[in-house]
């Protein structure tokens, strides 16, 4: 037997390196595509947050220039009004203080004078808070070099303090600059984007890094050192600190990587365009990387599905090109008129702001009109249509004054008039209007704004109608009743045929001592009422006495009519069930007297029915006399 070993088989050896080697070089492949794949994701997900911060910072700049949407019109409205005097823009400018949220507004005028509201801390003007660098910006913006700045931020008795200032020009010449100071509430209404779902942080800072507004609800502890850091002018260490002040300072937008707290962190930066602010974002690297990482995963199967998509877009855009190229044309015609941010800063207001051009009868409005009112108005000839189709009846000769004022006057015009919903309410409304003139001096267009004040309108008229009315029984009071009557006969009633009535109740104070007050009280609510109802709602229907009332029937044909009604007035509490089911057997007495035959004032009236009603209540209650009936020397 031979006793030696045999030879392990050199084959298997070679299969084992090979393989070895093999799973060796996938692993290098794999180790090299990660990193790769990692370094792509991070390119990609710089590249994404950057774009998101870029979108962010512009839709900040839309928010910022709706707040100041009222100080453009302002600027306008100056400039146009060369009538204006400085007590004038005063009041203008401290209603507006009112609704804006400055803490003081001012003119500067190209003679070196001034005009500025009071500041609500200290009683004095808003110049006083103005420094050299302020007065610079000023005098720069008058000068023409710039037509939209302002100065850092400062504390002032314990807030920060900005400016902003905007020229005003008169026939395309600068006739001065509207300076507006704000502090921090100017911030309280802007809505800083999420960015990943509230993962990251974000805040607004001047040029220089310093922190102007930070929400709380974008506040994150982990990031609190590197925004500490960031707010003392980008003093962030190595490279990434140089490139940040460098691109800040040019007015760049990018994301930078930063190494803090043993974790690497994104920060994007991205100019709003105003006053030289910038949108600052901090998120950590690997919640943007987990965001980016998805949405590379499925890039492919996108791709595909857009280009599907972009296949058929092209198919349907080949039919529709002709109709598309005479849309785009309209609406680069009207962007010449009024540029789409002009539109925007006018879309953050509550009120409907509208433009009209009296050469194209053409009308451009915010969207609000459609919030308001439930529909879409027309785009041509607007002023001639809402006067006719949307106006209420009785509005449209105030709707046409305030225009025939404006182009008249050149002064800005208002009224309240109501506009139907698309329910067909009428809704309460001040619509103001001002015109612009060509050079010629014929109206151009027309800007104004409508304010929905139905609410506050309604409530008005309701308290005013309560001041007028006797709430226990709803007819008017004694005094109203008064004034209306003789108001009437000394009007529209002049020449009418008219009849006055004086009804008491019969013995009421049996009916209180019987019955107690509180049904008396019952019995007088239920006369009112029924009051109400028998006779017509323009005639004129009050309480003059405790258990006494006068009618005023306009416009009677014929004394039969009278009597009818006198009738149904004798019925009312005859076996009469009331509260808690109280029967009384009740009546009225009537005195009757008819305008013109028996006297044209209220006194003469007043008397006639009145000696009418002491006959019926001493000769037989429960009846009606006419005063022209009885016995004068009785």
């Amino acid at each position: 037997m031979n006793s030696k070993m045999k030879e392990p088989d050199r084959g298997f050896f070679v299969k084992h390196i090979i393989a070895t080697l093999c799973l060796v070089l996938i692993c290098a492949i794999s180790i090299a595509h990660s990193k790769y794949m990692d370094q792509k994701i991070s390119d990609i997900s710089k590249t994404y947050l950057s774009k998101i911060t870029v979108q962010n910072a512009d839709m900040l700049s839309n928010q910022i220039s709706g707040n100041l949407q009222a100080l453009n019109i302002l600027t306008r409205m100056i400039g146009v009004q060369k009538n204006l005097g400085k007590d004038q823009i005063m009041n203008i400018m401290n209603n507006e203080i009112k609704n804006g949220e400055f803490i003081s507004l001012g003119v500067v005028f190209s003679d070196g004078s001034f005009v500025f509201t009071p500041v609500s801390v200290d009683g004095k003007d808003g110049s006083n808070l103005l420094m050299p660098v302020d007065w610079q910006c000023v005098y720069q913006t008058m000068e023409g070099d710039v037509s939209l700045t302002g100065s850092f931020a400062r504390q002032v008795n314990g807030e920060m303090i900005s400016i902003f200032v905007r020229p005003i020009y008169r026939d395309l010449e600068i006739i001065g600059a509207l300076v507006a100071l704000f502090n921090y509430g100017f911030f309280e209404n802007l809505t800083l984007p999420d960015t990943f779902e509230k993962e990251g942080c974000s805040y607004i800072a001047e040029k220089n890094g310093t922190i102007l507004f930070h929400p709380e609800s974008s506040s994150h502890e982990e990031f609190s050192d590197v925004i500490r850091t960031l707010s003392f002018g980008w003093n962030l260490s190595g490279e990434s600190g140089v490139k940040l002040k460098e691109e800040t300072n040019d007015g760049l937008s990018n994301t930078i990587e930063y190494f803090q707290n043993k974790e690497n962190v994104y920060i994007s930066y991205a100019p709003i365009r105003f006053h030289n602010w910038y949108l600052v974002n901090v998120t950590s690297a690997s919640v943007a990387k987990a965001k980016s990482h998805s949405i590379y995963e499925d890039y492919i199967p996108s791709l595909i599905y857009i280009l599907v998509i972009l296949i058929a877009l092209m198919i349907y855009f080949i039919y529709v090109r002709r109709e598309n190229y005479k849309r785009l044309e309209r609406k680069l015609r009207l962007q010449s008129i009024n540029d789409e941010s002009y539109r925007m800063i006018m879309e953050q207001t509550n009120d409907i702001i509208f433009e009209y051009d009296t050469i194209e009868k053409t009308y451009l409005h915010t969207a609000n009109f459609e919030k308001t009112f439930g529909y879409k108005p027309t785009k041509t000839g607007f002023l001639g249509s809402l006067r006719y189709d949307y106006l209420h009846p009785d509005d449209v000769i105030a709707f046409v004054e305030i225009f025939e004022k404006m182009k008249t006057d050149r002064v800005l015009s208002e009224a309240e008039v109501r506009i139907i919903n698309s329910e067909g309410e009428y809704l309460w409304t001040r619509i103001y209007t001002l015109g612009v003139f060509d050079k010629d001096g014929k109206l151009a267009k027309v800007i104004g704004k409508i304010v929905n004040i139905d609410e506050k309108k309604r409530e008005f008229q309701y308290l005013k109608k309560m001041a007028v009315m006797d709430t226990a029984t709803g007819v008017y009071n004694k005094q109203t009743t008064e004034d209306m009557i003789k108001d009437y006969l000394t009007g529209e009633g002049k020449s009418g045929n008219h009849a006055l009535l004086m009804i008491d109740i019969d013995d009421f104070k049996g009916i209180n001592d019987d019955h107690g007050h509180r049904l008396g009280d019952v019995v007088i609510s239920t006369l009112g009422m029924e009051l109400n109802q028998i006779f017509r709602a323009d005639d004129i229907k009050g309480r003059i006495g405790g258990d006494e009332f006068m009618i005023l029937m306009k416009n009677v044909e014929g004394t039969d009519f009278i009597v009818n009604k006198a009738k149904l007035i004798c019925k009312i509490f005859q076996d009469r069930e009331l509260d808690d089911h109280k029967k009384i057997n009740g009546t009225t007495s009537i005195g009757i007297a008819l305008y013109d035959k028996d006297g044209t004032t209220y006194e003469a009236l007043y008397e006639a029915a009145d000696r009418a009603l002491y006959h019926c209540k001493t000769i037989q209650k429960g009846t009606f006399s006419f005063y022209d009936e009885i016995d004068k020397d009785w």
